[in-house]
């Protein structure tokens, strides 16, 4: 009786099978943490929006008295703890440019080279203490530099961002199996912005 003969998988098979399950895990993680953090994005808009709006009342009723004075006070202190949460500028441009350098220091720090950072900024938003500022980023690195870069901008640290869209692709289909899997990656990051009232 003659047994059918194992087929061999090749050390290059065997590494992109090894890489497409990792990248496959971890868009099912960033996919599963994505609706929960927008949730999260937008209560803590909403909280921040309530705390402006009653600190700028609270401020206008100042001059009436004493008892004001310290509530728009305490007030104040309290939203002092939710400007890390912002991205930093006195105008769009600014709190863009911020976010932009953010996101290149960011990649650095995970060994993503990025080629391109694109700034996307409201021009409607005069007047506005609080808007959005987006960056659109394209880069390459590997499995681990890209898994990193994602995990470190939605770490939850400051600023709160959160990754509206991403790509990744290989970089080279034809590569020798002896160079290390180089990936592409191209990537939105969302982000509030905040500018003092004048």
């Amino acid at each position: 009786m003659k047994f059918a003969a194992t087929p061999s998988i090749s050390e290059r098979d065997r590494r992109t099978l090894m890489i497409g399950a990792v990248v496959v895990l971890a868009l099912l993680t960033v996919f599963r943490g994505i609706p929960a953090w927008r949730g999260w994005v937008r209560e803590s808009q909403t909280a921040a929006e309530n705390a402006w709006a009653r600190l700028a009342v609270a401020r206008s009723n100042a001059a009436g008295g004493k008892d004001v004075a310290r509530r728009a006070d305490s007030l104040s202190q309290a939203s002092l703890a939710l400007v890390p949460a912002f991205v930093s500028g006195d105008t769009p441009a600014q709190a863009g440019a911020t976010l932009a350098a953010h996101v290149s220091e960011t990649a650095a720090a995970a060994g993503v080279q990025l080629s391109g950072v694109q700034l996307t900024v409201d021009s409607l938003v005069t007047g506005q203490t609080l808007y959005h500022v987006r960056v659109h980023a394209d880069g390459s690195g590997d499995i681990r530099g890209v898994t990193t870069l994602f995990q470190l901008l939605e770490g939850g640290g400051a600023p709160v961002l959160a990754i509206r869209s991403f790509a990744i692709s290989q970089s080279d289909l034809n590569s020798p199996p002896n160079r290390a899997e180089s990936l592409r990656v191209s990537f939105e990051v969302d982000a509030l912005a905040h500018r003092e009232s004048e």
